[in-house]
């Protein structure tokens, strides 16, 4: 009776336990769904359960070490994917696998939403214009937000279904922020930051190498001690010095008795074990030090690797011109005032950002008083700035960027 007693309390535990489980998951869920709506980042943290990677080599030198979220996540084939059976609810990314059998009434309902759209709207049909060579110009259009109304289970389909905005935006959110961070590193390379910072790195390696060598020729082996116990006294072995712990059994070959034996550990053997004692620790404190100084050695191998990989592409980077171009915006120019032409008129202009030629300058740091004032390196480069100009009514295009990128 009291074994079945204990088994029913045990199975009545584990119930509670996986009744637990499944309402903290669940809880997780809902929290999951009604904080995703409240920013980008937020969606993200609620669709990508995975969460971010960390990419060290993908860090800008004195910032925080780089997270973002794996390319296989954000585009809808994630590792934890699996099949129906071997997939738990909500382990996996995606709307569909992280809400698999969550389904809101409100958010499903047939009651009336209005939302926005991000479409391309007619501007101008140019019908009275004509491009260079005398052919009629095309019709211009605009990417505007386009309100549009329908049900809240129709805007629920379009956001996060099979073919859904969203499940389209997730991995271009992540490109364009790889590109950036990629885009900043190039720029942290160019700038000589790394290598400074490899520098650095490589020369408190060294301080550590040398403060480890230090501490092991301290720490010498006093080895010949044990052998110089062991010479002037020849009636204590090593054997008679593991076992003086027990007493040993009597030996009827030379008529020694037990007694006598433990008489003459307790003379002999105090002072060759406290030797031992402080020789056996000895060793470990010469352990310790030798796999400090190998510590030290590969921790500074790694560094002096790492820092000649990054003088490489600085050097490699200063020879590089790096060059950021777009159409800025479109700027308004007043005409001659008259009776009939007095509206100001737009062109489009295309700024290019050429960056060229890094070096450092030694500039004035600001602080209060003499001890906080003097002066600290600051990475620069040569900058250069080239403006585009098109007439008015002229269309930006691909083929008007790449002339304008060829003529620079």
């Amino acid at each position: 009776m009291a074994t079945q007693a204990e088994a029913a309390v045990v199975t009545t535990k584990a119930a509670a336990d996986a009744a637990v489980a499944i309402l903290a998951v669940a809880k997780l869920r809902v929290e999951r769904y009604a904080s995703m709506s409240t920013s980008e980042e937020a969606l993200m943290v609620a669709l990508l359960p995975c969460g971010k990677r960390v990419y060290p080599e993908q860090t800008v030198t004195g910032e925080k070490t780089f997270k973002c979220y794996t390319r296989a996540c954000c585009e809808d084939n994630c590792p934890n994917k699996g099949n129906l059976f071997e997939r738990r609810k909500g382990s996996a990314c995606g709307y569909a696998l992280v809400f698999e059998g969550f389904v809101c009434p409100v958010d499903n309902s047939d009651a009336e939403f209005i939302w926005q759209r991000w479409e391309k709207m007619l501007r101008n049909k140019n019908e009275d214009r004509e491009t260079d060579d005398g052919k009629a110009a095309k019709a211009s259009y605009s990417m505007e937000l386009v309100p549009h109304r329908g049900t809240r289970a129709e805007f629920m389909t379009e956001m996060f279904g099979l073919d859904g905005k969203v499940r389209l935006w997730l991995p271009h959110k992540r490109r364009v922020r790889w590109c950036r961070q990629a885009r900043r590193v190039l720029d942290d390379h160019k700038s000589g930051a790394r290598e400074a910072a490899a520098a650095s790195v490589v020369a408190a390696c060294s301080a550590a190498r040398a403060a480890a060598q230090a501490q092991a020729r301290t720490a010498t082996p006093r080895l010949e001690a044990l052998r110089l116990v062991a010479a002037h006294n020849p009636l204590v072995s090593m054997v008679v010095v593991a076992a003086s712990i027990v007493a040993p059994a009597a030996d009827p070959m030379h008529g020694v008795s037990a007694e006598y034996a433990v008489v003459l550990e307790q003379r002999r053997i105090p002072l060759t074990l406290a030797a031992l004692v402080r020789l056996a620790g000895q060793d470990d404190a010469d352990g310790a030090a030798a796999a400090a100084v190998n510590a030290a050695e590969a921790a500074l191998t790694a560094a002096t690797g790492k820092a000649r990989t990054a003088a490489e592409v600085h050097a490699l980077m200063s020879l590089t011109a790096t060059v950021q171009s777009d159409y800025a915006s479109q700027f308004e120019t007043y005409r001659i005032h008259t009776g009939t032409c007095a509206q100001p008129e737009r062109h489009n202009m295309l700024v290019t950002i050429v960056g060229y030629k890094p070096y450092v300058e030694m500039m004035k740091k600001q602080g209060r008083g003499r001890k906080n004032s003097g002066f600290e390196p600051v990475q620069k480069q040569h900058v250069d700035i080239f403006y585009a100009f098109h007439k008015a009514g002229f269309k930006p295009s691909a083929r008007s960027f790449n002339v304008v990128q060829a003529c620079k």
